[in-house]
């Protein structure tokens, strides 16, 4: 058999019930064994191959246990509840942009610990917030007397390894994650009430014309005739729409704020301001430090920084740039050689490189150039006008 690629559908086997391509490596000399000649299964085309060996990779250093917490890889720690507060733009170190949404974690405490031998499994609960003794229950007032915390808004459980216990009445502050670390995140998306399929589900609806009436936005057909009868279960029709729970997962959390009790994700969080949240660490990360475990002490947390940020990749418009001081030392270049043209030269480079927002500039008879390039520049932030004008007069 000839060497190929991994993704070549020439050798690739295909199940006459599913069409699952079948994986194939060729390269004798990463120690892949074919079969050839030999029987195989009724449905698949082509040799099939074992991989008894992967190549070579550069080495990731994954730790896998820390003997001075007692955390190791198989350990899962509890979660926090967490208040959506906003939503705000930040720039990393390599000058790009990033969507971020501010959680704040108000007092989450330790209410139980669940044991396997008592309640067959463990878990850790906890809750968050502040409410009125006449807000809550006789049954929650006693259950939050008997752990020693007052009165809490939102309740929530974690299930846990039995080495991730926690004391009850112990506060779990936001330095609990780690920045750069992946969190998921469970929440109630925002109800959108009854909707039609073109919204709910993203149908292309029918004809604008040709005689369409009273039907463009139209789902269509929603099922068969007399066999079978009736319409399948599961089929997709205009409904309720939103308000349901929904989890976003491998969020990354580009900082921790330990005194302002803040965590910093990149990404959207389902849900409106001023919704609960649940955060917990994603399943399929491995932390590439060992974690606070069980949480951050409660004294350790005074010595830390207002806000702690992980180093970030290269993902902005240069990719040669190996250090972010690299990109520091090139805007004050720059901006030196800007500084020395004229208000006209600016102006220039402004209405032919920069992206007017919809409405503003170019073709618009409300807005003239000069004044989407003055709102513009009101408008944009300093760090990005330098990082665009450094690519253009880089060109």
């Amino acid at each position: 058999m000839q060497s190929a690629s991994l993704w070549n559908t020439s050798v690739l086997g295909r199940s006459n019930h599913r069409r699952t391509p079948i994986t194939l490596r060729s390269q004798s000399s990463q120690g892949i064994r074919t079969l050839k000649n030999r029987p195989i299964k009724k449905g698949l085309a082509g040799p099939v191959q074992y991989i008894t060996k992967w190549p070579e990779k550069l080495p990731v250093y994954y730790p896998t246990e820390d003997a001075k917490t007692g955390w190791s890889i198989d350990s899962k720690r509890t979660g926090v509840v967490a208040v959506k507060k906003e939503m705000i733009n930040r720039w990393d170190e390599w000058g790009v942009r990033l969507p971020i949404t501010v959680l704040h974690v108000p007092s989450c405490q330790v209410t139980q610990v669940k044991t396997k031998e008592v309640d067959g499994f463990s878990a850790i609960q906890v809750a968050a917030g502040a409410k009125k003794i006449k807000q809550l229950t006789k049954t929650q007032l006693g259950h939050l007397a008997a752990a020693g915390v007052p009165p809490k808004a939102f309740f929530a459980e974690f299930r846990t390894t039995p080495d991730a216990a926690i004391p009850v009445g112990t506060e779990i502050n936001a330095s609990h994650f780690v920045a750069g670390q992946k969190v998921d995140i469970i929440g109630t998306s925002k109800g959108k009430g009854f909707q039609g399929g073109m919204k709910r589900w993203g149908f292309h609806g029918n004809n604008a014309t040709h005689g369409a009436s009273l039907s463009h936005r139209s789902i269509g057909a929603t099922g068969a005739r007399q066999d079978p009868g009736r319409v399948w279960k599961g089929k997709k029709m205009p409904g309720r729409m939103g308000g349901k729970r929904c989890t976003e997962q491998a969020l990354e959390v580009f900082a921790v704020k330990p005194h302002a009790n803040e965590i910093l994700l990149i990404g959207s969080v389902p849900g409106a301001y001023g919704t609960w949240v649940r955060v917990k660490d994603h399943f399929k990360y491995r932390f590439e430090v060992p974690p606070p475990f069980p949480t951050m002490n409660a004294s350790a947390i005074a010595a830390l920084p207002e806000e702690i940020r992980a180093k970030r990749e290269n993902h902005s418009a240069d990719p040669k740039l190996t250090d972010p001081q690299q990109l520091i030392d090139a805007v004050q270049a720059y901006r030196t050689k800007i500084g020395n043209l004229t208000p006209d030269v600016k102006d220039r480079l402004y209405s032919e490189f920069m992206v007017l927002p919809k409405g503003r500039g170019g073709g618009s008879g409300r807005w003239s150039n000069q004044t989407a390039i003055q709102d513009m520049k009101a408008r944009m932030d300093k760090v990005k006008y330098e990082t665009m004008m450094r690519d253009k007069l880089r060109r």
